[in-house]
């Protein structure tokens, strides 16, 4: 890798490393108004809706919205000037004139910006330092209009511990490589050797050899970022939600259908039943 490619990893390695551009239908305004109307909120209609997504990436989430909603207007912030590029030019190959892309910091957006009715932040919680992660919950509470909807996305605890046994070997085996490509090679050849190592009947075991199996089928840019990343951490939803009251903000729900409405059955359907309303937002 030459010196200006170490330079952008230093900085960015967003820009060293592209992460690939997708729609997140549960991010989607539509559905996260389908949601907040079952729970009695009248939240503003996608037809005229504002929409600010922080960490856009390469516009794969919101030009689709522009497109289906030629009527809104949305906003799209990311600190890879690479991915921003690639997200004006696409938006301008298809000659949208309602979606905006700027390469910012988030810790530098203001409520210049104005309000908006829906807020999205997937893929970015729980990969930035924590005075990002502040940012992100102030800028929720400073600017949603009424009504409005913010979504983020982190890693959740306690189900990603079993997927942190197989990150903690990928780190300690790759911690002084600097070379993206290299790195990954190295965590892949690690997980692959430590899963074949382990007993077959433990816990452990199981564990990491169903890791390793998914980690197969993961695009190298992917693991990279969602992986390799020595910084980023997992939350328990108390966590989320502690940070983000003093913001004036309130847990509105999940945006998983099965998992909000019946999605548990039987035990599970009981141990949840038998919490008090208020307790899981403590």
């Amino acid at each position: 890798m030459n010196d200006m490619a170490m330079k952008d990893l230093a900085t960015n390695p967003y820009d060293a490393v592209a992460y690939p551009g997708h729609a997140f239908s549960q991010t989607h305004p539509a559905h996260l108004a389908t949601i907040a109307h079952i729970h009695g909120m009248a939240p503003a209609p996608t037809a005229t809706m504002r929409v600010l997504e922080l960490g856009c990436g390469s516009g794969g989430n919101l030009i689709p919205m522009a497109l289906q909603c030629p009527g809104a207007q949305l906003v799209g912030i990311d600190l890879s000037g690479r991915a921003i590029a690639r997200a004006k030019a696409e938006a301008a190959e298809l000659g949208l004139g309602n979606v905006s892309f700027e390469q910012r910091d988030i810790m530098a957006v203001t409520t210049g910006l104005g309000q908006f009715d829906y807020i999205i932040v997937h893929g970015v919680y729980s990969w930035v330092p924590q005075p990002v992660r502040e940012r992100i919950l102030a800028l929720f509470g400073e600017l949603l209009a009424p009504q409005g909807i913010a979504y983020v996305s982190y890693n959740a605890l306690p189900g990603c511990r079993l997927r942190d046994l197989a990150r903690d070997v990928m780190l300690f085996e790759t911690r002084e490589i600097d070379d993206p490509i290299e790195k990954v090679r190295v965590a892949r050849a690690a997980i692959k050797r430590f899963a074949e190592a382990t007993d077959a009947e433990t816990f452990y075991g199981v564990a990491l050899r169903e890791r390793a199996k998914q980690i197969e089928d993961i695009p190298d840019n992917v693991l990279y970022h969602d992986d390799l990343n020595p910084g980023a951490r997992a939350f328990a939803l108390h966590e989320v939600l502690a940070a983000a009251e003093p913001h004036g903000l309130q847990f509105l729900s999940e945006t998983s259908f099965p998992n909000n409405f019946g999605g548990a059955r039987g035990p599970a359907q009981q141990v949840l039943n038998a919490i008090p309303i208020s307790e899981p937002l403590r």
